[in-house]
């Protein structure tokens, strides 16, 4: 029925460290935009941090990002926001 792209909001800040990450993810939001301007059901999702596993997920990180006002989402919180699409 339509076609999803999981990109991230990386591509739009370009995370220190992160360049191949952030230019893999700029090329899934340009695919995605050409293709639905092509009139194709096409979706592009630039997700934020999920910050329940990985590195991102440790005491230490999370509370250095809520200091800066960045409060990652939980997986149940994204797995909704799938459902909404």
């Amino acid at each position: 029925d339509f076609l999803a792209f999981f990109s991230s909001a990386n591509s739009f800040t370009a995370n220190r460290g992160q360049a191949n990450y952030a230019a893999g993810c700029t090329f899934q939001d340009a695919f995605g935009n050409w293709l639905a301007a092509a009139g194709r059901p096409v979706r592009v999702i630039n997700w934020g941090l999920w910050g329940e596993t990985g590195r991102v997920a440790t005491p230490e990180h999370l509370a250095a990002i809520a200091r800066l006002g960045v409060f990652p989402l939980s997986t149940r919180q994204g797995l909704d926001a799938v459902g909404k699409v």
